[in-house]
């Protein structure tokens, strides 16, 4: 659990109550581990599964169950109460009425809760006025925003994959760190007409080169990292 009262709202999410009350960061761990579990390639979970966990929740604890203590021995689960959190009765449960699940589980698990890669957002900033990520004129701004775990670096590139700015941590933008956790905040006035694309370049090593479009991004291909378009903004 992530707090010590999540087991009451996983209650009433499952039976249909509104928890929209609960930050989002609270209910994303669960929704993985849910999401987990479903793509196992073992048979689904009995059709009855949710509402026997249902009833395991409210029915009082039995300090020595004559049937489950054996099975949940079996599958070493034997440490949790049957009146845990909802999510983890499901695991349970789930272990017991099927086979056991691979060997490397510990490791699925520790991966899809792992932090999420970068996020990025744009914006056409004009006048102190902000009309979303659409198209622009000529004297706007245009705001890449990009948070990541790990260095990246944000290319914009023009009508003809000319190069028109980049953003890493140590040149051409804002970069603020909390922890492992870094922001970047990219500015760049739109001075011509056409299409700039925002790119975002990830991996161990960027290229120190910056040319054109393509090069750049094969190049970062050889060094073993990754390069995607973010975004496009149209310049009237």
């Amino acid at each position: 659990m992530t707090e010590p009262a999540d087991h009451a709202w996983l209650a009433e999410r499952e039976r249909g109550d509104d928890i929209s009350h609960v930050p989002e960061a609270r209910r994303a761990p669960y929704r993985k581990l849910e999401q987990l579990i479903a793509a196992l390639p073992d048979p689904a979970a009995p059709a009855d599964w949710k509402r026997r966990v249902l009833e395991a929740i409210d029915r009082p604890a039995d300090p020595a169950p004559a049937v489950a203590a054996p099975a949940l021995r079996t599958h070493r689960w034997a440490g949790v109460s049957a009146v845990a959190t909802l999510a983890a009765a499901a695991v349970i449960l789930w272990f017991v009425l099927r086979p056991p699940a691979p060997r490397d589980l510990p490791a699925q698990v520790a991966a899809s809760l792992a932090p999420e890669g970068p996020t990025v957002t744009t914006e056409i900033r004009a006048g102190g006025v902000r009309r979303g990520s659409g198209a622009a004129h000529l004297g706007d701004t245009l705001v890449v925003t990009a948070t990541a775990d790990a260095p990246i670096e944000l290319r914009l590139y023009g009508d003809d994959d000319e190069p028109i700015a980049r953003c890493n941590d140590g040149d051409g933008c804002a970069v603020t760190y909390a922890g492992s956790r870094r922001r970047y905040v990219l500015e760049q006035v739109l001075r011509s007409h056409g299409t700039v694309r925002v790119m975002l370049f990830t991996g161990a090593a960027f290229p120190a080169t910056f040319d054109r479009l393509d090069a750049d991004v094969a190049t970062a291909h050889a060094y073993g990292g990754d390069a995607r378009q973010i975004a496009v903004t149209q310049v009237e």
